[in-house]
């Protein structure tokens, strides 16, 4: 397999796990189809764009792949068919997939940031960006203050920032890329599912 195919099933499986948390969100507050797809779009896109336009790096990336776009509307159509069930197992499904998603996204912002020659420093802040504003960006939607931002919520954008600075260091240490890119989406996840099971938080 060569690294354009990883990557690409890599990216698009971080677009399907945010598409599916946005749109989650959206049927829980009733919005039809079209509400849903605009969630959808902007939980599984908007990271990942802001980070393109930050770097300078164009075509954005989800317009030079179609599939992307196509999982985001089939993903919106299925969930008017399996209503969401607000139960506790459906609840703990959303909360493992948002920190695959998170974990994923963060390797994503950062690799692509290396590649555009970023400084170390600056690449995990990418890869933070990547994971993290596609949610900041579906909560101004609500009208609601970014979750991230909350003192009640559990580490989040940390788990993803440290995260990236794991790949960071394995690439510098010259790590196959393969086995960064998992300690570093493993990390995350862990991190992130520590945190919610442990209430962790920032101090204030």
């Amino acid at each position: 397999m060569t690294r354009e195919i990883f990557l690409a099933i890599v990216e698009w499986a971080s677009v399907f796990v945010y598409a599916l948390s946005g749109i989650v969100e959206a049927r829980k507050r009733n919005l039809d189809l079209f509400g849903a797809l605009v969630i959808g779009f902007v939980t599984a896109f908007g990271g990942g764009t802001l980070r393109d336009v930050l770097l300078g790096r164009h075509p954005l990336y989800w317009t030079q792949h179609p599939i992307y776009i196509a999982t985001v509307v089939i993903t919106a159509i299925l969930a008017l068919f399996f209503p969401f069930q607000a139960d506790k197992r459906t609840r703990r499904l959303i909360i493992v997939l948002d920190a695959l998603g998170l974990g994923l996204f963060s390797y994503l912002g950062t690799y692509h940031a290396i590649t555009y020659s970023t400084h170390m420093l600056v690449a995990p802040i990418m890869g933070m960006i990547t994971a993290t504003f596609g949610g900041v960006i579906r909560d101004v939607f609500f009208s609601e203050i970014p979750q991230i931002f909350l003192l009640r919520t559990q580490l989040y954008a940390v788990c993803a920032l440290l995260g990236a600075f794991v790949y960071v260091l394995l690439r510098m240490l010259e790590t196959d890329n393969s086995i960064a890119m998992l300690m570093c989406v493993t990390s995350t996840f862990l991190m992130r599912m520590l945190a919610i099971k442990h209430n962790l938080r920032l101090p204030l």
